[in-house]
């Protein structure tokens, strides 16, 4: 399965199966992130890190949505997914709700999000449906900030001190290639 697609021509120059449907692992993770953008939710406003999923922020620190966004987009984080879907508001239940508002208002038909953080197989998708999307989503600013960052550390206060948490880009092309302008992998589950 396999699609590229030419963005300035607006066509595809090879496929094959591009509408078969697959689970999309972490590539959910950018949908959640268009998600918490689109809530209007307050980017600066410190929540709470909770959830069962594993990751490398640590529960219960305060952290801003912006941070948990980097951490989730730059290094795949699933702790930091399922906090921001957690503290979207109206809670978990309504981030499902609005994010698959999102899926139908773009008329990914065959997409479907069940999470935030892609580690539940249900979250599914096409490469003609992900082609749509990434053409919808290319140009937000905030997400191309976070997506091609190699590497970044983010300063948490906690008490009196700060907690300095590294996080490395999990996309090994982003090491190779100085141009790309919205990054994040995913492994279907097949």
């Amino acid at each position: 399965i396999y699609g590229l697609y030419n963005f300035t021509d607006q066509n595809f120059e090879a496929t094959k199966n591009i509408k078969e449907v697959k689970s999309i692992a972490s590539i959910t993770k950018m949908f959640t992130a268009y998600t918490v953008i689109q809530s209007g939710a307050d980017l600066n406003q410190r929540l709470k890190v909770n959830g069962k999923s594993r990751g490398h922020v640590p529960r219960g620190l305060q952290m801003t949505r912006f941070d948990l966004l980097r951490a989730m987009i730059i290094s795949s984080d699933n702790r930091a997914a399922e906090t921001l879907a957690n503290h979207h508001p109206g809670g978990f239940s309504k981030f499902v709700q609005d994010v698959n508002r999102h899926v139908e208002d773009l008329s990914l038909f065959d997409t479907k999000i069940v999470d935030s953080t892609g580690l539940n197989a249900g979250n599914v998708s096409t490469v003609f449906d992900l082609t749509a999307f990434l053409d919808h989503i290319k140009d937000n600013p905030t997400i191309r900030e976070i997506s091609n960052q190699r590497q970044t550390v983010i300063s948490v206060p906690k008490g009196k001190r700060v907690t300095k948490i590294s996080f490395r880009n999990t996309n090994p092309d982003l090491f190779v290639y100085n141009n790309v302008l919205i990054s994040k992998i995913g492994r279907a589950h097949v």
